[in-house]
C-alpha cells in the first residue's frame, strides 16, 4: 500500500477516502437518530434504546476508560505538533474479545500514519493477551483536561512490550504514560 520514502498509491488514497466517507455518513446517521431521541415522543420524537449489558440510563453512550499519552522522541524529548505537545487520549476497552471477558485493550494512535492519513485510519490496538502491558490503577480517577475536555483518568501504563502499528513500521513502547519510539 505504501511506496518506499513514505508515500501511498492512489488506490490506497481511495480506499481511504471511501472508507472515511462511509465512517462520516455512519455517524451523521447516529447524530439524526440522537437528535430524534432527545425530542418528547409528543412532539414527534422517540426513544432510543440499547443493547448494553450496563446499568445505563436512557441508552447514553457508555464512557471507556481514558488515559492521555505523551508522545516522546527515542531519547525521551516530549514531541510537539505546531507548538504544542504532542498528546492522544487513548481508550482502554474491557472485554473487547469474547473468549477473555477480562482482557484490556488499549486503542491509540499512531502519530506516523496520522500524518498522512485521517485519524479514523490510524488506530492501534494492542491487547493484553498479545502484548504485555499493565494498568496501575493508584491513580485512577483523577481529572484529566484534553482539548478543553475533562475526562477521569483510568490510571497509568506502565512497562509495555515494544508494539507495531500494522499499516507502518512504526514501533513503541509505554511506560508511565510516555510512548516511547524503538527508533
Amino acid at each position: 500500500m505504501f511506496v518506499k520514502g513514505g508515500t501511498s498509491t492512489s488506490r490506497h488514497d481511495a480506499y481511504v477516502h471511501e472508507q472515511e466517507a462511509d465512517a462520516e455518513r455512519r455517524r451523521n446517521e447516529e447524530d439524526k437518530i440522537k437528535k430524534i431521541a432527545s425530542l418528547p415522543i409528543e412532539q414527534g420524537g422517540g426513544k432510543l434504546y440499547s443493547n448494553y449489558l450496563t446499568p445505563n440510563p436512557e441508552g447514553l453512550p457508555v464512557e471507556t476508560l481514558k488515559i492521555l499519552l505523551h508522545y516522546m522522541t527515542a531519547g525521551g524529548e516530549q514531541v510537539y505538533n505546531k507548538g504544542k505537545p504532542l498528546l492522544c487520549l487513548a481508550d482502554i476497552i474491557v472485554g473487547l474479545d469474547p473468549l477473555h471477558p477480562a482482557e484490556l485493550t488499549l486503542v491509540l494512535v499512531c502519530p506516523k500514519c496520522e500524518e498522512r492519513m485521517p485519524q479514523g485510519q490510524c488506530q492501534i490496538q494492542v491487547r493484553q493477551t498479545n502484548r504485555s502491558w499493565h494498568l496501575d490503577q493508584t491513580k485512577s480517577g483523577e481529572l484529566i483536561v484534553f482539548e478543553g475536555r475533562p475526562y477521569r483518568s483510568a490510571g497509568t501504563i506502565m512497562e509495555s512490550d515494544r508494539f507495531t502499528c500494522p499499516r507502518c513500521t512504526w514501533q513503541a513502547h509505554i511506560d508511565k504514560n510516555r510512548v516511547r519510539p524503538e527508533q
